[in-house]
Parts: structure tokens; C-alpha cells; sequence
């Protein structure tokens, strides 16, 4: 018998090449939404405080062809001092969508995690009806999922 399970990833692997083929919402190197870089989320505070927050744009700075915004004049000092440290994992794309299937999946920037010191995001939206998050598929297979992203993202 099929699972429900099996039914929504074979579902996500067809809405990911789709995807795929119309990720016109993506600019610049690093994942942007109209030129903004992580939809606007801060990404030192990630690092700083490990939450997702949005950023402001009176505190914004260029970088990698996008505008990153920041929730302070301190965290945008941070990242122009040493910007790549902060620059997520696959350019923030979708960690499990790169390991799984070497594709760029624009992710939402509330589901996150670190690993081996990377900040990785994870597509987390409604699916066919149905909720689907990529973090819980890696999680499952983490071990064998982040060295086949890290190999994948060097082949794209």
C-alpha cells in the first residue's frame, strides 16, 4: 500500500521541478525576493541569536548583487566585516531540495537549522492541501543528506 508519506514527497519532487524551471523570484547569488536577500530576515541574527527575524530596511547594506537587511546598525556592521561568514549554507536554498535532488528551492526562512557550523534553510509551505516540511525528511537522513548537499552544490 502507498503512504500518504510517499504520496506528498513523489508530489514535492514534481512541484520542486517546476520550481525550478520558474524560480523567476530569484536574483543575485544568495536567494532574493525583488532584490532583498532572505526575504528580508537579518542572518547574523541567526547566528547571534538563533532566531529568524526580519530585518529593517533603514538598516540595509548590498552585497552578492542583493539588499540584506538588518534588525540594527550593529548586526549590519557585523556582516559588512566579514559578510561570507554569514552567507548561508547553498546560498540559502533549500538544504534537503539541493541534497535530494541538486535543485534550488527557495525555502521559508523560519525553518531553519545549524549544522557542522552552516546555517541550512528548509522549504516549509502547504503542498497539494497538505503541510509539508522539508526538515523533517532531513532530519531523518541528515547523515547521508548533508555530504550528498555539499557534493551536489559543488556539480551546480
Amino acid at each position: 500500500m502507498i503512504s500518504l508519506r510517499s504520496v506528498l514527497f513523489s508530489m514535492f519532487i514534481l512541484f520542486v521541478s517546476v520550481l525550478s524551471i520558474s524560480s523567476n523570484l530569484i536574483a543575485g547569488e544568495v536567494w532574493s525576493k525583488n532584490g532583498v536577500a532572505l526575504d528580508g530576515y537579518d542572518v547574523v541574527s541567526y547566528y547571534s541569536s538563533n532566531n529568524a527575524v526580519k530585518g529593517n530596511k533603514k538598516y540595509s547594506t548590498e552585497y552578492m548583487g542583493s539588499t540584506f537587511y538588518f534588525i540594527s546598525e550593529n548586526n549590519k556592521g557585523e556582516f559588512k566585516k566579514s559578510p561570507e561568514s554569514y552567507i548561508p549554507a547553498y546560498d540559502g536554498y533549500c538544504a534537503f531540495a539541493v541534497g535530494k535532488m541538486s535543485k534550488k528551492v527557495v525555502p521559508d526562512p523560519e525553518t531553519f537549522k545549524f549544522h557542522n557550523g552552516k546555517l541550512l534553510f528548509f522549504y516549509n509551505d502547504m503542498y497539494e492541501g497538505q503541510m509539508f516540511n522539508t526538515i523533517v525528511p532531513w532530519n531523518q537522513n541528515e547523515k547521508t543528506l548533508f555530504p550528498t548537499a555539499e557534493q551536489n552544490w559543488q556539480n551546480m
